[in-house]
């Protein structure tokens, strides 16, 4: 029951791509049923996927350079803003996320300048290093909002997108681009342990989440598999094609949001702790970084886009310290922790709520099942 009403929602916000597919419904009875594979599979995969490959493999530049400041380098917003403005990660982005990121680039030049961070300064300092991370003078680590943000705010969008447009039309090599914005292969591996086809970007955080009996990245690679079998198998079978990339986007986002879960539960996990050292500080405040930068990229795409509504989005970002557009004040977490934690519990029961999760489902959220399970 409890899927079938995240479904019912889905639908109602986002009709467009749902009721554009079933223009003959009358025909779907008569066809035949089909074996729908195990596996996911595409020969031409790199092919189909050259675009989308492409723009993953600016992003995973962009951020390689913005997390080079984490071993001590001083990073330039001249080499910054090149690898953002030109590319076309930047315009693939949707719109409102650009002033995010804009923002971000200057504060994490002048932190991986400074010296070491001090809390409690903060916000009256230039951010600096701790314990192996670059903060911002706010208080949050500006590569994560960047690039956790992008995982939604480009490359989940650009996924929308190309579902909202293409519509009924959407090919088998349509959903190996969508694949590879997803941050996948056909092996499907599951794993972001390190290989040649490990899972990246969202795909990674998906696996995490979800134990090797089921959830929401196995979910996922059956969803995929179902539109491309379908995309092949023609006109006939647009109504199923286009339910299976329904399941599929409601499960991305889904899997956006339990990943968010997971670094709020380890937030309040680590800097609940009595007198917590440095490095657990470091732990508690990465993890938050993630978590906002995972549910503002949710929030940059358009309304009729997400499953969350705008005004639940901007209160758990308010309770999480990091207001959508405004200036964070994360640095309270460390400073008034006693004060600050309870507004992150507000957040965690509005996305529960939002998603409609099950309490078993928000206690597994805490648990990268791949280390678990050494896959």
């Amino acid at each position: 029951m409890q899927k079938l009403l995240k479904k019912a929602l889905y639908l109602s916000v986002v009709p467009a791509l749902f009721f554009s597919s079933c223009s003959d419904d009358d025909d779907t009875a008569s066809t035949p049923t089909l074996q729908i594979p195990n596996e996911y599979v595409s020969p031409d995969f790199a092919a189909n996927a050259a675009a989308e490959i492409a723009l993953t493999d600016e992003l995973e530049a962009f951020t390689n350079a913005q997390k080079a400041a984490d071993s001590g380098n001083v990073v330039t917003l001249t080499s910054l803003t090149t690898l953002w403005t030109g590319t076309d990660l930047k315009s693939a982005t949707v719109q409102n996320y650009h002033a995010t990121v804009d923002a971000e680039l200057p504060l994490l030049a002048t932190a991986s300048a400074a010296g070491t961070y001090d809390w409690s300064t903060a916000p009256n300092n230039d951010g600096g290093h701790f314990e192996g991370r670059v903060f911002n003078a706010r208080g949050l680590e500006s590569v994560q909002l960047v690039e956790k943000g992008l995982f939604g705010a480009a490359l989940f969008y650009q996924a929308q997108q190309r579902v909202s447009a293409l519509g009924e039309n959407i090919t088998a090599a349509d959903v190996d681009g969508l694949v590879a914005l997803f941050g996948t292969t056909p092996a499907f591996p599951n794993t972001d342990v390190s290989g040649p086809n490990s899972d990246k970007f969202q795909a990674k955080y998906a696996a995490r989440r979800t134990p090797a009996s089921g959830g929401l990245y196995l979910d996922m690679k059956r969803y995929f598999i179902e539109a491309r079998t379908y995309a092949e198998a023609g006109a006939a079978y647009n109504a199923q094609k286009m339910l299976a990339v329904q399941n599929l986007m409601q499960a991305w986002e889904e899997s956006l949001a339990a990943t968010t879960i997971n670094y709020l539960f380890t937030t309040v996990d680590k800097l609940s702790q009595t007198n917590p050292d440095d490095a657990t500080l470091e732990d508690g405040m990465h993890a938050y970084a993630e978590g906002v930068g995972f549910l503002s990229g949710v929030l940059a795409v358009p309304a009729n886009f997400r499953i969350i509504p705008t005004a639940q989005a901007e209160d758990a970002l308010v309770n999480m310290l990091a207001p959508f557009g405004q200036e964070p004040s994360s640095y309270l977490l460390v400073q008034s922790p006693a004060t600050e934690l309870p507004k992150l519990q507000a957040a965690l029961n509005t996305l529960q709520q939002v998603y409609g999760f099950t309490d078993a489902e928000m206690e597994g959220f805490k648990k990268n099942h791949v280390n678990e399970e050494g896959r």
